[in-house]
């Protein structure tokens, strides 16, 4: 972790995942197999029902449905819906401007949008 003087330490793994999008080589188009051998077993199961699962890997969330139809009884195959780290619930989470600092060093400068969504992708 670097300490910035505007807040508490970012993680380099926060870093990595906003620059790559990937958490221990696992993204949101890896299935819920290849999430486990990548990051282990010691993670929450949650089920919405048959067709949709979420597995929690303490700060990280990986998040999966599958279409009734093919692969058995559940469905067909896990198709990722998102990834996501929560870094508020880290003991002292990082500032904005903390992280904008962290992305700036590491080449991925964090833009603002304008708030009335211009040159925003429709």
């Amino acid at each position: 972790m670097t300490a910035f003087p505007q807040g508490p330490p970012v993680p380099e793994s926060v870093v990595d995942f906003v620059v790559m999008g990937t958490v221990g080589g696992a993204d949101a188009t890896s299935t819920p197999a290849e999430v486990t051998g990548l990051l282990g077993d010691g993670f929450v199961e949650s089920r919405t029902g048959r067709r949709q699962v979420l597995l929690s890997h303490d700060l990280v969330e990986f998040a999966w449905e599958r279409d009734a139809g093919g692969g058995g009884a559940d469905g067909g195959p896990w198709r990722g819906l998102y990834v996501t780290v929560q870094a508020h619930r880290l003991d002292a989470p990082p500032t904005l401007d903390a992280l904008a600092t962290a992305l700036g060093r590491a080449g991925f400068p964090l833009v603002e949008v304008a708030p009335d969504g211009a040159g925003c992708r429709p």
